[in-house]
């Protein structure tokens, strides 16, 4: 296992911006789920909740723009 070591500014911002990503995704998975209770299919709803499980374990993604962030979403 290689150890890197960032600046304390550095990794404050990154623990903010995750903390912000969690929140906007729970917002757009509340949405999600008020607009499309029972449209919603159970492989969706799996390959979703994998994603969280993802960001809850650390593993995340950066976009360049909100039209990057808006075709991972559809690709989802």
């Amino acid at each position: 296992m290689t150890t890197i070591t960032i600046p304390k500014k550095e990794y404050q911002q990154l623990v903010k911006q995750q903390v912000q990503i969690a929140d906007q995704v729970a917002f757009l998975s509340q949405i999600v789920e008020r607009l499309a209770k029972d449209e919603l299919q159970p492989a969706y709803v799996k390959k979703i909740e994998r994603q969280s499980a993802a960001f809850d374990s650390g593993k995340g993604r950066r976009f360049a723009s909100l039209k990057q962030f808006r075709s991972y979403l559809a690709a989802l």
